[in-house]
């Protein structure tokens, strides 16, 4: 896909051959933002396949995203936006009074310029940093939106995963600088952190705490990984020295091999691709 903007640059592209020929009102499209980085994810429901999987850099204006969207001439069945944010917090769906959220805000995150949203699946509410304006102006432009911050898309996703697999499950998302952590047992979240990171040694750190903390053996809960990270590396390999069933996390809905996109851009590009599992 070419943009024809010297202020938008294409990062990485991935299309199916089936995409020409797959009606558009029944395919999702999946758009995440992180930093100064949109990536698009099309998705077939009913075949299982991922179409279209592209990610782009922009130079931050507010306006790129309409830009990019206006290659999309169809409009497909549903749209799923979704942010990076590393300030959230959760609170117990019981326990949540809209009133107290300038207060949690500011005790919890140190700002009050927040959203929130309701995750009845796992009877939770996320509080959680605003929709960035570039999602915000594309949201205003096309139907059938669902919006969710990163932290309540992993999590819903890999709940409506695990939640017919019994025990104990852990999943890491590595990002430059940072790691995501995220626990549940017999499909019911029951951590999820972020950790900013500087060093293999930090990783390691707050992975094994992480078990510790939830009493879970290295020796039988296995460890899910995903992002920025290349199997048998050095940090693959620490984390070996620990956990002993270390491997990908992969799809967590029903999307089937297509040789278009490789195996290493869905572990890349797994915030992106698991969107699709929150319809």
């Amino acid at each position: 896909m070419v943009t024809g903007s010297n202020r938008i640059t294409t990062r990485a592209e991935f299309i199916d051959s089936a995409l020409e020929s797959t009606p558009a009102e029944e395919s999702s499209l999946s758009i995440f933002h992180s930093g100064n980085g949109l990536s698009f994810c099309l998705y077939h429901k009913a075949s299982g396949k991922i179409l279209l999987l592209v990610d782009y850099e922009h130079d931050g204006s507010s306006d790129t995203g309409m830009e990019l969207l206006q290659q999309f001439n169809e409009t497909f069945g549903k749209y799923i936006l979704s942010w990076e944010t590393d300030t959230y917090t959760w609170v117990p769906k019981e326990l949540f009074n809209e009133k107290d959220v300038p207060s949690i805000a500011q005790k919890m995150l140190g700002k009050t310029d927040v959203q929130w949203t309701i995750i009845d699946e796992l009877e939770a509410v996320l509080i959680h940093s605003t929709i960035p304006p570039v999602l915000e102006r594309m949201a205003e432009s096309l139907p059938a939106v669902t919006a969710l911050p990163r932290p309540a898309s992993s999590a819903l996703a890999l709940h409506r995963f695990w939640k017919t697999k019994p025990g104990e499950h852990v999943n890491i998302h590595v990002r430059s600088g940072a790691l995501d952590i995220l626990a549940f047992s017999n499909g019911k979240l029951i951590l999820q952190n972020t950790y900013e990171t500087d060093s293999i040694e930090d990783q390691l750190y707050f992975l094994t705490y992480a078990y510790e903390q939830l009493k879970f053996s290295p020796e039988e809960v296995p460890l899910k990984v995903s992002g920025d990270i290349v199997e048998g590396d050095r940090l693959w390999k620490t984390y070996q020295k620990y956990i002993r069933n270390v491997g990908w996390l992969g799809s967590v809905s029903n999307l089937k091999p297509s040789a278009s996109i490789p195996t290493a851009a869905i572990n890349q590009y797994a915030s992106l691709v698991h969107l699709a599992a929150c319809e």
